[in-house]
């Protein structure tokens, strides 16, 4: 598959790989599961992944010609499930505070604003959060440029008062969601849940959070997700000074894996334009979508989508300072 704009296969891979990354990232380490495979191998969070992706991130993309998403996330969800892999959940979530605009707040706004329900984009939010309070109360570090502003609050607050403190942080949270009243109920309702149930039973709760037709339980902490706004753009403002590459720290045995890769007959990198058969490149597309992962393309996407996000927001400024055509 050839294509001369790939805007719409990174906001794919960005939302549905990576965003499911982050959720079971967050859920997965706070029920003490170490790798993504490991989550696989528990019906809860296997469903709840392909839930992600299925049904609150497919709704806030655009469509694909030659792309069918049901069978990505099936493929994503056949390589997740991959023991070989070795993508463990607390790594994953490395600097999330500067990936969740791109992974998962791009999506919940598309969804409040076309008002659909986004249950387990929530719980991942919430996940995130009770994940620095966790690690407040042990005494450890985060990995994320903001580890020192995140850890402080969560030393001191916890429950509805934490999450309100870390959903003001502007360099995270654009100002129009953060005053969405149906963001915040949500990810408050999120996070009790995770501290009452829980984090596989809070999983299980919000997976049934969409059912077909997107109808939502009646229980009363999710009754505000999906509420209907409007106007909401997102833009994400990089934490000055953040030079580090996202997801770009490697141990040892990753960094061997990924030279293993590099040297695949069928890797994309290497071969791709000197492929003549039609289904051989495709493959090698696909293969190279599937696999781009936040542990191999150096966090790439992300920055590349940040960067269009931000250029966009310029041109429109720019727009509105241009002075009005003179008549003819």
């Amino acid at each position: 598959m050839m294509t001369d704009d790939v805007q719409p296969f990174e906001m794919m891979k960005l939302r549905m790989l990576n965003g499911a990354h982050t959720f079971l990232a967050m859920l997965g380490s706070l029920s003490g599961l170490e790798t993504v495979s490991a989550c696989m191998e528990d019906d809860v969070f296997r469903k709840a992944a392909r839930q992600i992706m299925v049904d609150e991130q497919r709704p806030t993309l655009p469509a694909i010609e030659g792309v069918d998403l049901d069978d990505y996330a099936d493929a994503l969800i056949h390589r997740f499930t991959n023991p070989k892999l070795k993508h463990r959940t607390s790594q994953i979530a490395w600097d999330t505070s500067q990936k969740l605009p791109q992974r998962l707040l791009h999506g919940i706004a598309d969804n409040i604003e076309n008002n659909r329900p986004w249950p387990l984009l929530a719980l991942a939010v919430a996940g995130w959060i009770r994940f620095v309070r966790v690690t407040a109360n042990e005494g450890g570090k985060l990995t994320d440029p903001l580890s020192d502003a995140l850890l402080a609050e969560a030393k001191d607050y916890d429950g509805d008062q934490l999450v309100d403190r870390i959903l003001a942080n502007e360099s995270i949270f654009d100002e129009e969601l953060r005053r969405e009243p149906a963001f915040r109920s949500a990810i408050t309702g999120a996070y009790r849940n995770i501290v009452e149930m829980g984090p596989r039973q809070a999983v299980e709760i919000h997976s049934q959070g969409i059912k077909k037709g997107g109808n939502l339980p009646a229980f009363s902490v999710l009754k505000f997700i999906g509420r209907k706004a409007s106007g909401i753009h997102l833009t994400h403002r990089p934490q000055p000074g953040h030079q580090r590459a996202i997801g770009q720290q490697h141990d040892e045995t990753e960094d061997q894996f990924d030279r293993e890769i590099a040297q695949r007959p069928g890797d994309p990198a290497r071969h791709f334009h000197d492929r003549e058969d039609t289904e051989e490149r495709c493959n090698a597309e696909r293969e190279f979508i599937i696999g781009a992962d936040e542990d191999e393309d150096g966090g790439k996407a992300d920055r590349e989508e940040q960067h269009r996000i931000e250029d966009r927001a310029e041109q429109r400024a720019d727009q509105r300072r241009l002075p009005p055509a003179l008549p003819a």
